[in-house]
C-alpha cells in the first residue's frame, strides 16, 4: 500500500530559515507549506553549497521539478511560496545580487510546466464507474459515488454525518449536515440512492476488497449497528452509535487504489470531489460547446463552494482543471 512520505525538515542555514519562518503566521496551511518546501530543498542547497535564496534560475527550476506538482494550483502555491522566500532575503541584504529571478516569469504557462502530467488526479465518469463497480462493498462504493456527486463538507463531515433519517427516498435528495452544523440539500442520482440504500442494509464488510490473504486471519469483519450510512467496523472498544471518522475514508480508498488492487494511487476525496466536477463542466461543454456562468454556478451550488460577493468563487479551479484542455484530456475529445 501506498504510504505518505515524511519528509525530512532539517535546514540548511537552519538560522536564516527560522528568521524567516518567524515572519509567516504560525498554525497556518501556508506556514506548513513554507516549513516543508524549506525542509525539502536542503539536500540540494547541501548539493551546491548555498542558501536557496541565492539559487539560479536553473537552480530553482530543478528544485521545482523535484517537487512534483500534479495540479497548476499546487505548482503556483510552491513557486510563490519559494519567490517570497527570495523577496525576503533581498529585504535583509542575503542574497549576492538583489535581482530575483523569479519576478517576471511566474505566471500559469510557468507554473503548468512543472507539472508532472503521469499523475491521473482527475478521472472521467466511466473511470469512476468502473471503480465503484470494482468495490465489493457497497460501504466503499457510496463513498466515491456520494463524493463524486457533490457530497464532503469540512473533514469530510456531510459525508461521515449522513443518517437514514437524512434521505429522502422518494426524491432523491439528501440533507447533508457540514462541521458547522449548517445543512443543505444535494439532489443526487439514482444510482446513488441504491448505493446508500445497500449501504445501510450492509453488515459484514470484505477486508482487502474481497481478495482474502489466509495468512492475516478472517476475511470479514462486523459493521457497527447504527443508521449511518458510512460505518466503522466493529474493533475494540467503538461503540455503535458513533459515527466514522475521516481517517477511515482515506484508509478504505488508499486500499481501493493500491497497486495490487484498482491500481489508483491518486484515489483521494479531493481527487474524486473535482473529478465530479469536471463532469457537470464536461457536460456543459458537449451540449453548449463551452462552460461559462451557469456552469460555475451549477458547480458551487453542489460541491458547496464558498462565495464571496454573492458568487461562487470558481476561478481558481478554473485555472487549475475546470476548463477546456482538462475536459478534453480527461474525456479524450478531440
Amino acid at each position: 500500500m501506498t504510504k505518505n512520505k515524511i519528509y525530512d525538515l532539517r535546514y540548511y542555514n537552519e538560522y536564516q530559515k527560522m528568521r524567516f519562518l518567524k515572519t509567516v503566521s504560525e498554525n497556518t496551511t501556508y506556514h506548513q507549506l513554507c516549513s516543508r518546501l524549506l525542509g525539502r530543498v536542503s539536500r540540494l542547497e547541501e548539493m551546491y553549497d548555498k542558501d536557496l535564496y541565492d539559487f539560479s534560475l536553473p537552480e530553482l527550476e530543478r528544485f521545482f521539478r523535484y517537487l512534483n506538482a500534479s495540479k497548476i494550483s499546487t505548482s503556483r502555491m510552491n513557486i510563490q511560496a519559494i519567490n517570497t522566500y527570495i523577496e525576503w532575503a533581498n529585504v535583509q541584504n542575503l542574497r549576492k545580487t538583489n535581482i530575483n529571478p523569479l519576478t517576471i516569469i511566474m505566471d500559469d504557462d510557468y507554473f503548468r510546466s512543472f507539472i508532472d502530467e503521469s499523475k491521473q488526479t482527475i478521472f472521467s465518469e466511466e473511470e469512476i464507474d468502473d471503480i465503484v463497480r470494482e468495490c465489493k462493498n457497497a460501504q466503499d462504493a457510496v463513498i466515491i459515488q456520494l463524493m463524486f456527486e457533490g457530497a464532503s463538507g469540512t473533514g469530510l463531515d456531510e459525508l461521515l454525518n449522513l443518517q437514514r433519517k437524512n434521505i429522502d427516498f422518494n426524491h432523491n435528495r439528501l440533507l447533508l449536515t457540514d462541521s458547522d452544523e449548517s445543512t443543505r440539500i444535494l439532489e443526487v442520482s439514482e444510482k446513488c440512492m441504491k448505493l446508500i440504500q445497500e449501504a445501510l442494509d450492509q453488515t459484514v464488510y470484505q477486508k482487502n476488497n474481497g481478495v482474502f490473504e489466509s495468512d492475516r486471519g478472517s476475511a470479514e469483519i462486523s459493521l457497527v449497528e447504527n443508521d449511518y450510512v458510512v460505518k466503522s467496523t466493529k474493533l475494540g472498544k467503538l461503540k455503535s452509535f458513533e459515527k466514522a471518522d475521516k481517517f477511515l475514508v482515506h484508509r478504505r480508498l488508499a486500499v481501493l487504489g493500491d497497486p495490487d488492487m484498482l491500481d489508483k494511487p491518486y484515489l483521494s476525496p479531493k481527487n474524486i470531489k473535482y473529478s465530479g466536477m469536471l463532469k457537470i463542466a464536461k457536460d456543459y461543454y458537449l451540449r453548449d460547446g463551452s462552460i461559462e456562468k451557469q456552469c460555475g454556478d451549477e458547480i458551487g451550488s453542489k460541491f458547496n463552494i464558498r462565495k464571496l460577493n454573492g458568487e461562487y468563487v470558481i476561478m481558481p479551479y478554473k485555472r487549475d482543471f475546470i476548463n477546456i484542455d482538462t475536459i478534453r484530456k480527461v474525456y479524450n475529445i478531440e
